[in-house]
């Protein structure tokens, strides 16, 4: 699936955990890969209305450092997206780049919960057992269960809320 944005500010929202969490409740696989298709994960996620706001401008301002920061370590390292993901998920890789990313990725995820209200929610960011991925290859570096719950529950009420929106305006 390929997105093309005239900002960074979606790109943010997509990188987001608050999105990737969305995506593998809602998304189909096979056997434990994650088949992102755009009628489950793309057309229902609720973005945050944004465009035009502080928070628009601060969403591409972090999408931008990170897109470069990642694509520098990439081809500084000579290696893909998967095998960058396996040193960003490994707890033992404390390679100051790789930490920086990980901070980077948790500012976007608080730019992007304050840009839908939510600065209440603790996300609880550290390297956490998911109940998606088998048990040999379950550790990632995201959002806690808590936070995972929270954020389905919320987005699964602002989807209703605006979809109702959509039917009383015909």
């Amino acid at each position: 699936v390929v997105f093309i944005f005239k900002n960074q500010s979606d790109f943010s929202v997509l990188q987001s955990n608050l999105h990737a969490v969305f995506v593998w409740q809602h998304s189909s696989k096979m056997k434990n890969d994650l088949r992102y298709g755009p009628t489950d994960a793309f057309e229902p996620f609720a973005f945050p209305d944004v465009k035009g706001t502080e928070d628009d401008r601060r969403l591409t301002e972090l999408g931008s450092i990170y897109d470069h920061a990642r694509r520098n370590w990439m081809l500084a390292e000579d290696l893909g997206l998967t095998k960058f993901y396996r040193h960003y998920h490994d707890s033992d890789d404390v390679d100051p780049r790789i930490v920086s990313l990980r901070d980077l990725h948790r500012e976007i995820d608080l730019a992007v919960a304050h840009a839908y209200g939510w600065d209440d929610l603790d996300l609880g960011h550290g390297f956490h057992e998911v109940p998606y991925l088998p048990e040999n290859d379950s550790v990632r570096f995201t959002v806690s269960e808590p936070a995972r719950i929270e954020v389905l529950h919320r987005l699964a009420l602002l989807n209703k809320e605006r979809y109702e929106e959509e039917v009383a305006k015909g």
